[in-house]
């Protein structure tokens, strides 16, 4: 975070009522306090000794002549209070907010600053063998007990373990991920899509390659339009590409594999395969060498879409042989399916294509109804011009989108007509998407749904 002036008067302002926790804010976020606090810290001390010196040459004079002072321990022009702020602000910046301090100290911070332990706790356990010193200074400093107290509370304060800081300040620190995409969430909602991919990419930067949070990468890239909100921009893509490619494949084998699938497909739903695809195809070749059958399963499919569409058929070929062989659940066969329709549709045999796919599917039908509907999808994307028995395929596909609610409904049957319209498919888009009133219907600023239901409009009314 960039140095904040607002921050620092905020600290001033708690530190009049509550230095612990001012102290423990500070060291909490460090890095929004301006450096110059600690010159200002040096100055106040530099002059501090001045007027010490200044002060004992006026003392010397005045007790020639018969006039004895007090005990000299003033703070010369600095109220005690800033002085001590600034310092500990100073201590706070200068070690990036944690102070090095005796492991003694440490272990009882929590209970000083709680009330548990009485504060001069923290100057008997620091003063080791000196420790029974520290009763004298109980009794001998009533005239300086407060700010001694407030002392002891600040060096405790100061020692605090970090990772106790936010449960004692009532604070829940966000990992960083979930708090980016909490504010996507918000943008979206605002339909700021601008600032929804910004803060996509934040969260993508901020995700490390640890087990759990490369789980999170897999809720990030579900979360980030694959549910048909809209195709990502090429900044997010170029984000989370870069990001999988840093991840240590060898040491994240198993967290790698969402990701990379669901990476895959979402360069394939914004038209961003020829771009990105070739990076990813080192990285999904490490995972299919390295990863259980099991994990493999889940990237199958999906890598064998990538090598078809960059035209490496031989290997996509190879890939789904292997995978026929391993894949046991029934949404693996059916995407595999897919893919392989694909690959005889890029061959030029639309007839095996289209047979290969509606076998599947009706040899497998406990699938998840989000695989089914998009096989189905592409079946008919698939389907020759003339050649009867699709109309089986289109019930089907419109009894799938039956159980959402009116919205979700409307908009699974405007996508599934926008593909079959972009794959020249005009009669079939027109059916699919008969009972949703294009005319009312609301995009609520997605640029990607309006630009949909434009080209429907124009399609409908030209019957």
């Amino acid at each position: 975070m960039a140095p904040d002036q607002a921050f620092l008067r905020e600290l001033r302002q708690r530190w009049d009522t509550d230095f612990v926790g001012a102290t423990l804010l500070g060291r909490l976020y460090y890095d929004r306090i301006p450096s110059e606090v600690i010159a200002t810290a040096r100055g106040m001390h530099e002059g501090f000794d001045e007027t010490q010196e200044i002060g004992a040459a006026v003392r010397a004079e005045l007790e020639k002549q018969g006039i004895f002072g007090g005990s000299g321990m003033g703070f010369g022009y600095y109220d005690p209070n800033e002085f001590m702020f600034n310092a500990t602000m100073a201590i706070i910046v200068g070690q990036r907010g944690d102070p090095r301090v005796a492991p003694a100290v440490r272990d009882c911070s929590v209970d000083v600053v709680t009330g548990r332990l009485d504060p001069f706790t923290v100057f008997e356990v620091a003063a080791g063998p000196l420790a029974a010193y520290v009763g004298i200074l109980r009794m001998c400093a009533e005239e300086f007990a407060p700010l001694i107290r407030a002392q002891c509370l600040t060096m405790a304060a100061l020692a605090v373990p970090r990772e106790r800081i936010p449960g004692l300040l009532g604070i829940v620190i966000k990992n960083p991920v979930e708090a980016a995409l909490e504010e996507a969430t918000a943008a979206l909602e605002r339909k700021d899509f601008t600032l929804f991919e910004d803060k996509l990419i934040e969260a993508i930067k901020a995700t490390t390659d640890e087990a759990g949070e490369a789980m999170t990468f897999s809720v990030l890239m579900v979360f980030s339009g694959l549910g048909g909100i809209r195709p990502l921009g090429t900044k997010v893509l170029r984000a989370a590409v870069d990001r999988v490619r840093a991840i240590d494949h060898r040491r994240y084998m198993k967290e790698c594999v969402g990701p990379v699938a669901l990476l895959i497909r979402a360069c394939i739903k914004s038209d961003a395969v020829d771009e990105f695809g070739p990076e990813l195809v080192p990285v999904v070749r490490t995972l299919l060498k390295n990863t259980t059958d099991a994990d493999k399963e889940k990237l199958y499919a999906d890598a064998a879409t990538l090598l078809t569409l960059l035209g490496a058929i031989n290997d996509a070929e190879r890939l789904l042989s292997e995978a026929r062989l391993k894949s046991a659940t029934p949404d693996a066969r059916v995407r595999l399916a897919v893919a392989a329709a694909l690959l005889f549709s890029k061959k030029g045999d639309i007839n095996r294509a289209v047979e290969t796919l509606a076998g599947e599917l009706k040899k497998t039908t406990a699938t998840s109804p989000f695989v089914r509907r998009e096989a189905i999808l592409s079946l008919l994307a698939d389907w020759p011009d003339g050649r009867s028995g699709n109309d089986v395929w289109i019930d089907e596909f419109r009894r799938l989108t039956e159980s959402e609610d009116e919205r979700r409904k409307s908009i699974a049957r405007i996508d599934g007509a926008s593909t079959l319209e972009r794959a020249g498919k005009r009669a079939l888009a027109r059916r699919v998407v008969e009972g949703v009133d294009l005319a009312r219907f609301d995009p609520q600023g997605s640029d990607s749904l309006r630009t949909k239901v434009r080209q429907l409009r124009e399609l409908t009314a030209s019957r």
